[in-house]
């Protein structure tokens, strides 16, 4: 099973798809339960927006519109599955208006909560973010020459390998329930 682990950033705090842009967009990919760092999508969106500090603007003018980099970070994700912290909840809701505003035509793929493997591996229901998660593991150092968002991407993907590892270690189907998201259709 192909899994693709990915965060986003927004230019607000994350909670409504209708009053905030996404600004960028980091995702890895597991191939049979390992995560392969070569195949990376890291992008920075242009946004007319006000953005966060950490954005570097030189590397904002180059960057691609939203519907292009959504529209790449579909045909990155292909059709494995796509996991995130809170996924169903927050992360897609996100995906899901940037596409359908932007007209594009949607296509169904498996999606699943990183929490939810957290809280089947402990049964703690407080498990749910990539920090408290961290807590319980031991992440190995992200390379330096990422950014921010991908660290967290990476150590996001660490910690679901490790997490999944421990629940089934077959990687041939999910430990827990997934559930249907939407990504732009590649025609």
């Amino acid at each position: 099973m192909n899994i693709v682990v990915f965060d986003l950033e927004t230019n607000g705090a994350g909670v409504s798809p209708n009053t905030e842009s996404i600004i960028a967009i980091s995702a890895v990919k597991m191939v049979a339960g390992c995560l392969t760092v070569t195949e990376t999508f890291n992008t920075l969106i242009l946004s007319l927006p006000t953005v966060p500090g950490w954005v570097d603007l030189k590397q904002l003018r180059e960057a691609p519109s939203l519907k292009e980099a959504l529209l790449n970070f579909s045909r990155f994700v292909g059709d494995a599955l796509l996991i995130a912290e809170r996924c169903p909840s927050e992360k897609m809701p996100f995906l899901h208006e940037a596409s359908q505003s932007r007209g594009l035509p949607m296509r169904e793929i498996r999606v699943m909560d990183s929490g939810d493997l957290a809280r089947k591996l402990w049964g703690d229901p407080c498990l749910n973010s990539l920090y408290s998660i961290e807590k319980k593991l031991r992440l190995s150092e992200p390379p330096t020459r990422l950014s921010r968002l991908a660290i967290r991407t990476h150590r996001l993907g660490e910690a679901v390998q490790l997490m999944w590892r421990d629940l089934s270690p077959d990687f041939t189907q999910s430990p827990v329930n997934t559930c249907t998201g939407y990504l732009p259709d590649l025609w």
